[in-house]
């Protein structure tokens, strides 16, 4: 585990094995994000960015660039002060 000041935080890093993680849904509620970025910065993989679109509250709201590319860490879950992510993994959706 490793520590990193950022401009704006103090964020604790753990270190996984990425490519030992299942398939995952990953689900942004756009309409409750406020654009605060700090998904964008924790994503090991940089599959996150903010959308050039706005939500109804008028804040560039997160989006996934790729699903496929992510690896199930949670650490955009994690740090999303606003509760808008979702991560589904496989055995999830077969219940």
């Amino acid at each position: 585990m490793i520590w990193l000041l950022n401009e704006r935080f103090l964020m604790k890093y753990w270190f996984f094995d990425f490519d030992s993680f299942v398939m995952v849904e990953i689900n942004i509620n756009s309409e409750k994000c406020k654009g605060c970025g700090y998904c964008v910065i924790v994503c090991p993989k940089k599959n996150i960015r903010l959308s050039s679109k706005l939500n109804k509250k008028g804040y560039h709201y997160a989006e996934i660039i790729s699903e496929k590319n992510c690896s199930g860490c949670g650490m955009c879950f994690q740090m999303c002060p606003d509760l808008c992510i979702e991560i589904k993994n496989e055995k999830d959706n077969e219940r």
